[in-house]
């Protein structure tokens, strides 16, 4: 980048304005960028593909203050399928297509119906972030902040594509569930840390520490819940994982002022999780249902913000395997329950409900036996905590309804009045509880072998799940590459620049490379000279040296140090630089530089001589 400063200036008085200084930072000239558009279609039609190579060889400028000459470029499309040529031909061949005619009546999206049999795991999302991914969590202020997780709800539009025309039946009814994508630790989804387990208050997050399982032991030490994910650790320990959130300062720019404004919303501040993070989620599926995975795989965008650049992801799929820590066969009437996702119930007058009581109620219906807290024990039934969920519909222009409900990470320890049916518990872990279970709503965890546990090992992750390393420049691909060869040559004629600049403005290292002497005439043709190696023009310099050598031998030696300071290889020694390997063009330009500034400053010290003579005199 590179940075212009500018002012106002009065057209009465010519003057700059006051309060008007702007710096304009501008992409370097001579970057190579480039852009991945992606066309949800089998192939790119032909229209198409010529729209678009028309748009780009009539498009020759990017970006703001065009008319004061910035942003000239040259779009061009490399990777066409037929190219401008083809097409052309394709477009003089082609008749005019009949409009296609609007169907009578549009047809109703038929609803679908629950299944009959559980839900089944069938396959695994692998998701790793190409830009940052923004999840909005809330606002404080100018902060969005971030959630760090992506949820279901936005992977949903993913999976309609694998189901084709019966996305909607099997969607509304509940046939087919994307759970959240969460942090990836090795080859296991994370999960949301249980609010029963807790660590020490003065605990490091940082290092291993052993928690606390307060569901079933009270800690006489002082705890504190744990926040982000746990995974399966390959020593039987939990892997704390947590996704890397990075920030992004932006501003809305008031179209009356020309910046941001308190009326427009002003700077604001956006979280998301940060490019090259890795994430998993989850699909299961009824029996029936027609699930195409092969077409997953790619690339998409997800969250908000998309206009921005943020949301790319990489889609992979994977074969399902169960999770370790999911529930088996219960084996008595005491059960826990885990909630792996946000749950969302409604109590009898149709109003959101976070009751206990309504979590209880729903509990019953779905293991068929009454179910309440197990709060004959001496530890603590229930941890749990809300959520609300604020969103806005692009579509509508307005707010989405609020979603209230139990937070992802909330326990219960109930007590079952029989001991339900191990099909039930396996159906309730497999389909989920509540609302909205096809965007991976009321994931339901029952007897699971870590709240079992009473004492945890906990230790943090040890990079599985977060962004990738910064590239070094041997990984670079050649565009890339070339953008830093770029920004080297730039850099090195800035201080080939500040060099020459602290060369030729001392007297005496001036005269120490100059002839003796030198007269404006040969000041003027030592500039002349120098345009011509900038050219590249050598020769020419050989001839003049050449020429005038022959014609006086009393300025040979003066000759012979010109030649030596415009064709030789000691530049670098002059500008007391170590050789940086710099092209044969920089060299030029280096040598062309210091000759042309000795030549000005040598010019302006004769004139300031001559001033002061002509002063004296008078």
């Amino acid at each position: 980048m590179t940075l212009r400063p500018g002012v106002a200036l009065d057209p009465r008085t010519g003057l700059a304005e006051s309060h008007t200084f702007r710096v304009v930072e501008r992409a370097r000239a001579g970057l190579v960028l480039r852009s991945t558009a992606v066309v949800q279609h089998p192939e790119l039609p032909w229209p198409a593909e010529l729209v678009l190579l028309a748009a780009a060889r009539l498009t020759e400028h990017a970006g703001g203050n065009r008319r004061r000459g910035g942003g000239r470029c040259t779009v061009t499309v490399p990777d066409s399928p037929r190219g401008m040529a083809e097409v052309l031909r394709l477009l003089a061949t082609a008749e005019v297509p009949e409009p296609p005619r609007a169907p009578a009546h549009g047809a109703a999206a038929r609803l679908g119906d629950r299944p009959q049999e559980p839900l089944q795991h069938v396959a695994t999302l692998h998701l790793t972030c190409l830009t940052p991914v923004t999840a909005a969590r809330s606002r404080s202020g100018n902060l969005v902040t971030c959630r760090e997780e992506v949820p279901g709800t936005m992977l949903l539009p993913i999976l309609a594509r694998a189901l084709g025309g019966e996305a909607t039946p099997a969607i509304t009814g509940g046939r087919v569930v994307v759970t959240d994508a969460t942090p990836a630790a090795g080859p296991w989804r994370s999960l949301p840390v249980p609010r029963s387990i807790q660590a020490p208050k003065r605990s490091d997050p940082g290092r291993a520490t052993t928690a606390v399982n307060v569901l079933v032991e009270v800690a006489a030490e002082r705890l504190r819940p744990l926040a982000g994910h746990l995974a399966p650790g390959a020593d039987g320990t939990a892997v704390r994982v947590g996704a890397p959130l990075v920030q992004q300062a932006h501003a809305v720019i008031d179209p009356d002022l020309g910046r941001p404004s308190e009326d427009s919303g002003g700077l604001f501040v956006q979280e998301a999780i940060a490019e090259g993070t890795e994430l998993r989620a989850e699909v299961w599926a009824a029996a029936d249902v027609d699930l195409d995975l092969a077409i997953l795989p790619g690339r998409y965008r997800v969250g908000s913000s998309s206009k921005d650049d943020y949301g790319w992801v990489e889609v992979d799929v994977a074969d399902p395997a169960p999770h370790p820590w999911l529930g088996g066969d219960p084996e008595s009437r005491v059960l826990t329950v885990w909630l792996t996702s946000d749950l969302l119930l409604r109590d009898g007058s149709g109003r959101p409900a976070t009751g206990l009581g309504t979590v209880l109620g729903a509990l019953s219906h779905s293991l068929g036996t009454a179910v309440d807290l197990d709060e004959g024990g001496h530890a603590p039934a229930a941890f749990t905590t809300t959520r609300r969920v604020d969103s806005w519909s692009a579509r509508w222009g307005l707010p989405r309804p609020s979603l209230v409900g139990l937070r992802a990470g909330s326990v219960l320890r109930v007590r079952c009045a029989d001991v339900p049916e191990a099909s039930r518990v396996s159906r309730l872990q497999t389909d989920g509880l509540g609302e909205r279970r096809a965007e991976g709503f009321g994931r339901v965890l029952i007897g699971s072998p870590l709240l079992a546990q009473t004492r945890v090992a906990v230790r943090p992750d040890a990079g599985t799940g977060g962004p990738r390393s910064v590239p070094r420049p041997a990984d670079l691909d050649p565009d890339g590459a070339q953008v830093l060869e770029l920004l080297r040559t730039d850099a090195l004629r800035a201080l080939i620049t500040e060099q020459v600049a602290a060369v030729t403005t001392d007297a005496q290292r001036r005269r120490a490379l100059l002839p003796a002497g030198p007269t404006r005439a040969q000041l003027g043709v030592l500039r002349e000279l120098a345009r011509a190696v900038l050219a590249g023009d050598d020769g020419a310099v050989r001839e003049w040296c050449r020429k005038t050598r022959d014609k006086t031998r009393a300025t040979a030696h003066d000759v012979t140090r010109v030649e030596a300071l415009l064709l030789d290889g000691s530049v670098w020694a002059h500008l007391d630089m170590a050789d940086p390997g710099a092209t044969p063009a920089l060299v030029r330009e280096a040598r062309a530089l210091l000759v042309e500034n000795l030549a000005r400053e040598e010019s302006k010290h004769m004139t300031r001589a001559t001033s002061g003579q002509r002063g004296g005199a008078r």
